[in-house]
């Protein structure tokens, strides 16, 4: 989740060039997304205390995080802070502005990207949360995918009301799970003690197995980002 402005710009780019432009897909049977609407849930684990893992599973909602910093007696989060709580709806809200912004201008305003966030009316942060702690979804690409099946699956119903309010095209739709935690891709070079943190991925479908896709208005989705 640190930096998830250059995170979500790599994955976006990614996603670009497979899909909005690549020229073999004007031979294929593919939906071609010309209108990208991003729709982001945001998910929490169940909470833990495991040391393989960054944070205990949920969203930072403060700076007050009872850390010292090197053994200085220094709080680790004075000064300026990257990323700076509370990390909720308004803060990924936030993110995906920059990456609109990113490809209006990239594209000579060929590319606008829409989105919007599918908030939990039961939860007050507007959360959901999984079934498992965070090592669970960590240990394969197959658990990622369960991962983000399961997110969709619990915002099923308040993502098909959001489809159907404002008319949207299923078609041009790419979700993305916004989760607690710090990415695995920000880990050491040489030793990584928390590794068990999820990897950012582009979800595609190979990485599903045997999983069946989460379904959202009777139609398959069987790809997405993480």
């Amino acid at each position: 989740m640190i930096r998830f402005y250059y995170l979500c710009i790599f994955v976006s780019c990614v996603f670009s060039s497979q899909i909005l432009f690549n020229p073999t897909d004007f031979n294929s049977n593919k939906t071609l997304i010309t209108d990208p609407h991003i729709i982001a849930i945001m998910v929490e684990f169940q909470q833990d205390s495991n040391p393989l893992t960054s944070g205990d599973g949920l969203f930072l909602d403060s700076v007050d995080i009872d850390m010292i910093w090197n053994g200085s007696g220094s709080d680790r989060c004075e000064g300026f802070l990257v990323d700076r709580p509370p990390h909720n709806a308004s803060y990924f809200s936030g993110q995906m502005d920059a990456v609109s912004n990113y490809f209006k201008i990239a594209s000579n305003d060929n590319i606008q990207i829409n989105g919007h966030i599918i908030e939990n009316s039961n939860d007050v942060n507007g959360r959901y949360k999984l079934s498992e702690a965070m090592d669970y979804y960590a240990l394969s690409d197959n658990r990622l995918s369960v991962l983000f099946k399961e997110s969709l699956e619990l915002a099923k119903s308040d993502i098909e009301e959001y489809l159907s309010n404002q008319n949207i095209d299923l078609s041009q739709v790419v979700f993305t799970v916004f989760h607690a935690g710090i990415g695995q891709d920000f880990s050491f070079p040489t030793f990584d003690p928390t590794i068990y943190d999820i990897k950012s991925a582009y979800i595609e479908e190979s990485m599903f197995g045997s999983l069946e896709y989460p379904i959202v208005n009777n139609t398959s989705i069987s790809s997405g980002i993480l």
